[in-house]
């Protein structure tokens, strides 16, 4: 509260003066008193003496904020003046580079802009005991210093994470994701967004669900915003794929020749799409005859194509591998195959047992003094890869030159022509052990 202290000038007849007892009087040397006693003086002064002060110090820009400038609103109990840059100052924690840029304004407030630097942090304004603002007529600024409340500067973007989300293939349509978002510069986060493929973002809380979507490749995002309106520049995606479609089984077929007396042979199994989880108890062989002891030695290939290594047991037959009924294969997305059991396309032909030669005999008639013979070769079962260099020549007596011409025929039974060179005895046809 203002005091202040007014002293009136009365020009009056009387003036009683107690202390002393005495009444004086005024008069004009006429003896005449004045006429218009009493009289009220016109003007005063007013004593001021007491010190403005600080009445608040606002903050007119929003906060938590990421601006590069802020604004303080000063207000003060009177009129003031000599309010400069040099009468405030910054308090500040994080922040580099802040600095008060201009002072405006007149009598009771003033705005002051301050550049918020560089990094995130706070930014307090203070008018500090050396300020030299007074009032109009001279009274300093009292209460000093003072300190206003800070601004809180985060000019970093908040992160976003996905905890959780569907496999990367599904068989449902379907899909739920959580997620959390962290604000390292001190504003906090506000609030998350969500999008799905190509459509907008909007505010979203985890847990996030979406639902009837098509089959096909899918990709969610979620982006956090904190208070000061920085948003994460890097949103957290997940793409994954909507398989709702069943595998199947295309073909199983031979990658090696048929028949054979292999110790193992390899099946090709081929699928409608990349398939998972295969493994021996898939499958089944069937054989024939009387091959005992086969088994399934290996599996290897990847995406929608499997090779398959049978060991082919002992004795001679047949051997087919199928795909069985109680087969646990499934797609990517967990959709088992649609058509099993199946049956495999080609089966290969075991043969173990060693051909032997059964007899070999003359062709022409003995004896003879033809230029050359021929022999007929019987094996017990088919057999190739019969050339001459298979056959060696006996001859006794004088026959000199003789040697083997050709060899045709194919199966069981080859026809050796032999040229009986020169002289007299015997020729006979061998097999070469």
């Amino acid at each position: 509260m203002k005091r202040f202290c007014f002293i009136f000038l009365s020009v009056a007849v009387l003036f009683l003066i107690p202390q002393w007892g005495v009444l004086a009087a005024i008069t004009d040397p006429a003896g005449n008193t004045p006429s218009n006693t009493p009289y009220t003086s016109g003007e005063e002064y007013e004593i001021d003496r007491d010190a403005p002060t600080v009445v608040g110090i606002n903050l007119l820009t929003g906060t938590p904020t990421n601006a590069s400038t802020v604004i303080f609103e000063v207000t003060f109990s009177e009129a003031v003046t000599g309010a400069g840059l040099d009468d405030f100052s910054l308090n500040v924690t994080g922040v580099t580079g802040a600095s008060i840029q201009s002072v405006t304004g007149s009598g009771t407030t003033y705005t002051l802009t301050v550049s918020t630097g560089s990094g995130s942090g706070t930014i307090a304004l203070v008018i500090p005991s050396e300020a030299t603002i007074q009032d109009d007529v001279g009274n300093s600024l009292d209460g000093l210093p003072i300190t206003s409340a800070d601004y809180v500067i985060d000019k970093i973007s908040p992160e976003t994470t996905l905890t959780g989300y569907p496999p990367s293939y599904a068989n449902q349509t379907s899909a739920t994701f959580l997620f959390n978002a962290t604000d390292d510069g001190g504003a906090g986060v506000a609030y998350t967004e969500c999008k799905l493929d190509t459509g907008s973002w909007e505010i979203c809380t985890s847990p996030y669900e979406v639902s009837d979507l098509s089959a096909g490749e899918h990709t969610f995002a979620v982006r956090a915003t904190d208070a000061a309106s920085n948003v994460d520049s890097t949103p957290a995606s997940y793409t994954w794929t909507i398989d709702t479609g069943a595998p199947t089984v295309v073909s199983i077929t031979r990658l090696g020749t048929s028949p054979t007396n292999a110790s193992q042979v390899q099946f090709s199994v081929v699928f409608s799409e990349a398939v998972i989880d295969v493994d021996a108890a898939d499958f089944a062989l069937t054989t024939t005859g009387g091959i005992t002891g086969a088994s399934i030695a290996e599996i290897t290939g990847t995406g929608e194509t499997r090779t398959v290594t049978v060991n082919t047991g002992t004795k001679d037959g047949t051997i087919r591998l199928d795909v069985s009924d109680t087969a646990t294969i499934t797609d990517l997305a967990g959709t088992g195959i649609s058509n099993k059991p199946y049956t495999g396309d080609e089966s290969y032909t075991i043969d173990k047992t060693l051909p032997q030669v059964v007899s070999i005999v003359r062709g022409d008639p003995n004896p003879t003094n033809a230029q050359s013979v021929t022999f007929i070769v019987t094996f017990s079962e088919p057999v190739v890869g019969v050339t001459p260099d298979v056959f060696t020549l006996t001859t006794s007596g004088t026959i000199q030159g003789a040697y083997i011409v050709s060899v045709t025929g194919s199966g069981t039974t080859y026809t050796v022509t032999v040229n009986t060179g020169t002289g007299s005895g015997t020729i006979r046809l061998d097999v070469t052990p």
